[in-house]
């Protein structure tokens, strides 16, 4: 669970969390990264979203 500390208010924070639940019930994942981890945590986000992708049945790319 999170707070709405981080947000405009309570409704803003209500909103946030009914808007990611529409997008869960919509078959959308979300991963969340801190500003560290895409700075510093190359291939951690890398590897993350290669293990996302290959779950999901996305191809992997050719590379040239």
């Amino acid at each position: 669970m999170e707070g709405y500390g981080a947000h405009s208010g309570r409704s803003a924070w209500t909103e946030d969390c009914r808007r990611h639940n529409r997008r869960l019930l919509g078959g959308y994942r979300s991963l969340r990264f801190t500003w560290e981890d895409v700075l510093h945590g190359r291939d951690y986000v890398v590897e993350t979203l290669r293990v996302a992708f290959e779950q999901a049945g996305v191809p992997k790319a050719r590379r040239s």
